[in-house]
């Protein structure tokens, strides 16, 4: 099981779901470059980049598939863009309120108001980060020092410990520059026109997408944006549907009481589907369940890929892991313990922690397995 993160977060937004997720099969989770506990990377943060630092630490780090990918909001389109590139490596996938391709015309046709409302933001929100890294270029704030215009603001369920981690390795400007790169990659369209693929089709693979059933306004939304709320749903919705019908075994489910980040406000649901999906998968691998099976499953998943090609006109170096008790995110401590230079393999009961040198960039990542 491979956790991707939404844009701007990292491997700690899975802690409501990842322990009992961990419990059905391996839960893996892995932070972008710039994000988390990962070092910054001097490459142009895009789709090709991340998913092939994906792939690379999954290698360097010994972690072997199939995998079943599951990938929140922007996550997804990693998770789309992993399968799409290594389909023999793919099991299974889960779409938690994932982006969409192309998402950023549609919304702009569904919700105009919303869509303007969203670039002041992004553009505020560059600002600010320009200006953090200005101010660390200049040696202030330190790792230490006072912190005028909020460059380490993290949330406060976050224990001291982590926060200071983070801010001690957030006081490299490189860091806020490789995030940066990311978000000027989204925000300006690109990813979700890189993501547009009228071929993409994943056969009979097993597929849930997870939809959002509420839209919350935030403070300082203006009120025709929060009008505009109705037709923007309409149109994610369609979307989410397209996604579930990139398969034949593919379902899109509207998550009552749950806004964007569902895996914090509705766990269950992620965690229902996550175990839906592995068994599924699990039952597709077993040669001797259904040899008749399998061979009509694999026939269906041609004439699918077919039929949706002529009917198309839209749109490294060894790593070191450690291994400890099993915790919450929110109460562990990031200094690194013992280092093992060779893979490896968590036992029952434990949490493996580590990170990949790749091409000299440390990545992180956080693997747990339970008893199930």
């Amino acid at each position: 099981m491979v956790l991707t993160a939404g844009l701007g977060q990292w491997s700690s937004a899975w802690s409501p779901v990842q322990t009992e997720i961990a419990r059905t099969t391996r839960a893996c989770a892995w932070d972008r470059a710039g994000f988390g506990f990962s070092e910054a990377s001097a490459a142009r943060q895009d789709l090709v980049e991340t998913t092939g630092d994906l792939a690379r630490l999954l290698d360097a780090a010994g972690i072997e598939g199939p995998y079943v990918l599951v990938g929140h909001s922007a996550g997804g389109f990693e998770s789309m863009l992993f399968a799409d590139r290594h389909r023999e490596r793919v099991a299974g996938m889960v779409l938690v309120d994932s982006t969409v391709p192309d998402q950023d015309r549609l919304t702009r046709e569904a919700a105009p108001a919303l869509r303007a409302y969203y670039e002041r933001i992004e553009a505020e929100s560059a600002f600010a980060i320009r200006r953090c890294i200005a101010d660390l270029e200049s040696g202030v704030p330190g790792a230490a020092a006072p912190d005028p215009n909020h460059c380490f603001d993290y949330p406060p369920d976050y224990p001291a410990a982590l926060a200071a981690a983070l801010r001690r390795l957030d006081a490299d400007p490189a860091r806020l520059a490789t995030q940066l790169s990311l978000f000027h990659y989204y925000w300006s369209g690109e990813a979700s026109r890189f993501m547009i693929d009228p071929r993409r089709h994943y056969g009979a693979l097993p597929l849930i997408v997870l939809t959002a059933g509420e839209r919350v306004a935030v403070e300082g939304m203006p009120a025709d944006a929060i009008a505009q709320f109705p037709s923007q749903t309409a149109a994610w919705n369609r979307s989410h549907d397209a996604l579930a019908a990139l398969s034949v075994r593919g379902e899109n489910r509207i998550v009552a009481g749950a806004s964007h980040s569902i895996q914090r406000r509705r766990p269950e649901a992620v965690i229902a589907a996550v175990r839906e999906v592995v068994e599924a998968a699990r039952r597709r691998s077993r040669p001797a369940a259904s040899r008749r099976e399998f061979f009509e499953g694999q026939a269906l998943e041609r004439r699918q890929i077919h039929r949706a090609a002529r009917t198309s006109s839209r749109i490294v170096k060894p790593h070191a892991s450690s291994c400890t008790a099993p915790e919450r995110w929110n109460s562990h401590k990031p200094e690194k313990t013992s280092a093992i230079p060779s893979p490896v393999i968590p036992r029952r009961n434990q949490i493996c922690r580590g990170e990949s040198d790749i091409n000299g960039d440390r990545r992180s990542f956080e693997a747990r397995r339970l008893p199930g």
